[in-house]
């Protein structure tokens, strides 16, 4: 399935507007303050509507205000998403969200349906509510396991790569693309592969190798942790009352699969193989790299999150929205990287991007572009 008309209304410089989008890559241009950013915000709030990360909230600062009318009157946004099925078993998974043509008895669609709207409370105090449906009947609750099935992920124009490559960074794509790994691929010396299955089990198996490691008496580590506790308890027993001295333990973050996923370094080997040969390779921290490589860099580990989510079917429909992704590209590479993105619809990935570059927009089917304009 993938997401073929969308319509806002009322929501931020927006009064009423009709999209219709492509099953691969959809480019959305335009001059600045044409409303962008202002649909691919749309898009966040409707896709990562229920999800236990959302990102994104409608605030009283989303509606529209019409600037040739004064008034009070507050309108209500509206949000209306229509999916095309392309596979029949879309029919099963979102039962709740399918819409019957009326005039082809075989066609359907899968809808869902947003209204953000502000209503009196107690005091004359006004409220902010929404009503969210599938299908035709307003009221037709939407379970959550259904809109689990529904995944985004949102790059913005200004984003900070760097930060987000470093180890523990807040929401990595690097250390999530590695937790959802399903499977490990070993290859011996003559390249042949086989799969380990990478289930529960083996990820707590994997960490206790580390912890094992590092509890072992034969190991210099036991008595290095050691060494610290005492040189801080020798300080607390002679600056304590004398009885009631605190007792401090001090250990390595607990070795759960989670937690050493998080602290995966990402670097760039300084030397390549064939003047590395035997000797030992060096690193440059991602900090020292470029701007855009490491935004390439990251990208590309988004790409390989989603592509691996696919494979492993944790969702159905998949979006990548992008904005602005020549930024800090050179226009060979801007060239090259959206190549590759067109290639993407084979992945069943449906992707939105914002762009001012003439490389992306003379790179690009017409069919695929949509200009905006006041």
């Amino acid at each position: 399935m993938y997401l073929k008309h969308f319509t806002i209304k009322n929501f931020r410089t927006i009064e009423s507007l009709d999209l219709e989008f492509k099953e691969g890559v959809n480019i959305l241009v335009g001059e600045n303050n044409a409303g962008k950013t202002a649909i691919i915000d749309a898009l966040r709030v409707c896709l990562s509507y229920g999800k236990p990360w959302r990102d994104i909230f409608v605030n009283s600062k989303d509606f529209y205000i019409n600037l040739n009318s004064v008034s009070d009157v507050i309108p209500t946004i509206e949000f209306d998403a229509y999916f095309e099925i392309t596979d029949h078993l879309e029919r099963g998974y979102f039962n709740e969200l399918i819409s019957q043509d009326p005039v082809e008895a075989d066609k359907q669609s899968i809808q869902i349906h947003y209204r953000y709207y502000y209503e009196e409370g107690r005091n004359e105090r006004q409220v902010l509510k929404w009503n969210i449906w599938g299908g035709d009947n307003e009221g037709q609750l939407i379970p959550h396991e259904v809109l689990e099935l529904l995944y985004y992920t949102h790059l913005d124009a200004l984003r900070d790569a760097t930060s987000k490559l470093k180890p523990y960074a807040r929401d990595s794509k690097v250390s999530e693309l590695y937790n959802n790994l399903r499977k490990i691929i070993k290859k011996d010396p003559q390249g042949n592969e086989t799969e380990v299955q990478l289930n529960k089990v083996k990820k707590e198996n994997l960490a206790n190798e580390l912890q094992s490691k590092l509890n072992d008496p034969a190991s210099d580590w036991p008595d290095l942790v050691r060494t610290g506790i005492d040189k801080v308890n020798e300080h607390l027993e002679k600056a304590s009352i004398k009885g009631k001295e605190p007792k401090v333990a001090i250990d390595f973050l607990p070795y759960e699969f989670e937690n050493i996923i998080r602290s995966l370094l990402v670097r760039k080997p300084v030397y390549s193989q064939t003047v590395l040969g035997n000797n030992t390779q060096k690193y440059f921290e991602i900090e020292q790299n470029g701007l855009g490589e490491n935004n390439l860099i990251y990208t590309s580990a988004v790409l390989g999150d989603l592509k691996n989510r696919r494979d492993e079917g944790i969702e159905h429909y998949y979006a990548l929205l992008m904005e602005e992704p020549e930024a800090h590209l050179h226009p060979q590479w801007q060239n090259s990287f959206f190549k590759y993105l067109n290639s993407l619809k084979d992945l069943k990935l449906q992707v939105f991007i914002t762009s001012h570059s003439p490389t992306i927009a003379a790179k690009s089917n017409l069919d695929n572009i949509i200009i905006l304009q006041r």
